[in-house]
């Protein structure tokens, strides 16, 4: 498994190392991800207030760094050089930036697409690629709107939903009617009936319904009781 040498707590030997272990590569995919980190060491020191360690790091590693890297990676370092005149209190953009926190989260993304890079894998993982796919044929409108998902549809799973929605429609030709309680499908065999209320279900479960309250049918979905008999058939050109 592909560990990731880098941590938001401000960890960057691990990731540092790797870097200097794939330099070959990642100078291949002309990536500056060594240089970044490296100003990131140099910000953290400014973070301890150790600013003449600052200084020798800065002069041991991003000088030659961003000599190699072009103009750049030599206006970046001067720009971060900059923190060490405004101190680490500063609120000035964007060296108020270099010293936030979320630099580290933007970094560590960033190590993470050059490690996939690097090893050849894909941004995402064949398994949400796989549930994309099969999202992307049961997606529909219904799943999005409705406000009382059926627990029987993958696409209305809480989980499977945020996915979803980012996803296209399935472009369906034929539909298919489903009872939204059962989960059954609704045809010659199981005709959709509406109650008074305007909800409809598949016959077939309120047969059973009625058979087990006295002809009574009460909607799972508002609580209402009627009749068996006060069911229409509905018809679907």
């Amino acid at each position: 498994m592909l560990m990731m040498p880098y941590s938001r707590k401000g960890e960057l030997a691990p990731a540092i190392k790797w870097c200097v272990a794939n330099r070959v590569r990642l100078k291949r995919n002309k990536s500056n991800l060594e240089f970044q980190l490296r100003l990131q060491a140099m910000i953290e020191l400014v973070r301890r207030d150790a600013l003449e360690e600052a200084i020798v790091y800065a002069r041991k590693h991003l000088g030659p760094a961003a000599a190699d890297g072009g103009e750049q990676n030599l206006a970046a370092l001067k720009r971060y050089m900059a923190v060490l005149a405004f101190g680490k209190h500063t609120q000035i953009h964007p060296y108020k930036y270099f010293l936030q926190v979320e630099r580290r989260s933007d970094l560590a993304e960033l190590l993470k697409t050059q490690m996939w890079q690097v090893s050849c894998l894909p941004a995402q993982s064949q398994l949400v690629i796989a549930l994309q796919a099969g999202l992307t044929c049961l997606n529909s409108t219904e799943c999005i709107e409705n406000p009382q998902p059926s627990s029987k549809c993958p696409v209305c799973h809480p989980k499977l939903a945020v996915i979803a929605a980012l996803l296209p429609q399935a472009n369906r030709r034929n539909s298919t009617l489903v009872c939204a309680i059962s989960g059954a499908a609704m045809n010659e065999d199981n005709p959709p009936m509406a109650l008074p209320n305007g909800h409809v279900y598949g016959k077939a479960l309120l047969v059973d319904m009625a058979t087990a309250n006295m002809g009574q049918i009460r909607c799972p979905r508002t609580g209402d009781s009627y009749d068996f008999a006060e069911l229409r058939k509905v018809y679907v050109s």
